[in-house]
């Protein structure tokens, strides 16, 4: 998985948890114009330390190690260990613990959705490929 991809499930996990609403407002928390932010992800600029500083900063429960180079896990487990011992203080913990598979489970339905967004690109764009080498051994 490359890093737009990355990109894509950790704004879905981010959008899951309503820490984000799009994208879009991560950008703009990242603090990029539309333009740098969207040749970043699509990988025709590399990002930078100061992006990789932002994320760190802002989405701690990132790994910025797997946005990076795919390795590990999405989120960070010390993060989620910190959440895990405040939530085992709760007297609810077992309401918590439904809440976050709930939230678990929300995570993997977004991240299904994006791949059939990408599914259903590649098709269109393996469609036109077809279509333009038909074209190309009618013409010769």
């Amino acid at each position: 998985m490359d890093f737009k991809n990355r990109m894509k499930y950790a704004v879905a996990y981010l959008k899951a948890q309503n820490i984000i609403t799009s994208q879009n407002e991560m950008r703009q928390v990242l603090g990029y114009n539309e333009s740098s932010f969207s040749q970043i992800i699509n990988g025709r600029v590399p990002f930078s330390k100061n992006m990789i500083n932002k994320i760190k900063q802002n989405y701690p429960q990132l790994n910025t190690k797997w946005l990076l180079t795919g390795e590990g896990e999405m989120l960070n487990h010390h993060h989620n260990d910190a959440t895990n011992n405040t939530n085992s203080n709760n007297m609810n913990s077992l309401d918590s613990y439904s809440q976050d598979k709930i939230n678990e489970n929300n995570i993997y339905i977004e991240m299904i959705a994006t791949q059939r967004e990408l599914i259903s690109q590649y098709r269109k764009e393996i469609e036109y490929l077809r279509r333009k080498l038909k074209e190309n051994t009618e013409n010769s």
